[in-house]
């Protein structure tokens, strides 16, 4: 198990035991992706998928969102929006991308995002993790396409 923490500033966090027996990492998996001859782990692009999610987010990249949502994402929370706090909030992948692209990620953001990324299970092309942010907890569910690592399921609340 693996955690990955990242500050908005991408300032280097150092390396130290987290409480579930993993480690934090500071430099971004995308940036060692991006290292030529580098061989990049499921673990590695499983986090930088989960990266591109958050951080597109509050940046207001739509191109990093939609990169990192299979087409059929599935999000949701309980009762965030109108009168009902038991319903079931539903968001797909371009409902994200279009709220990623208007810049609504933008007006949550902190100097701070406190970005931590858990890969709880990876198995035979499928993986769970756990994004935790300054704003909110995502419980994700990500599938290898052919493409790369796609999140197809999300479960969200706010922090």
């Amino acid at each position: 198990m693996l955690v990955l923490l990242a500050r908005r500033d991408k300032t280097r966090l150092g390396v130290s035991p987290p409480p579930s027996g993993g480690f934090f990492v500071g430099a971004s998996a995308s940036d060692a992706a991006s290292q030529p001859g580098s061989e990049i782990s499921d673990e590695d692009e499983i986090r930088a998928v989960v990266l591109d999610y958050v951080e597109g987010w509050f940046d207001g990249d739509a191109g990093r969102m939609d990169r990192a949502l299979h087409p059929e994402l599935v999000k949701r929370c309980r009762g965030l929006e109108g009168d009902d706090p038991d319903a079931l909030e539903t968001l797909t992948a371009r409902d994200m991308v279009d709220a990623t692209a208007e810049g609504i990620g933008r007006g949550e953001d902190a100097d701070d995002r406190r970005i931590a990324i858990d890969i709880t299970n990876l198995s035979d092309g499928v993986a769970s993790a756990t994004c935790l942010c300054h704003r909110s907890v995502d419980l994700l569910h990500l599938i290898r396409m052919p493409e790369g690592w796609r999140i197809v399921n999300a479960a969200w609340c706010m922090r």
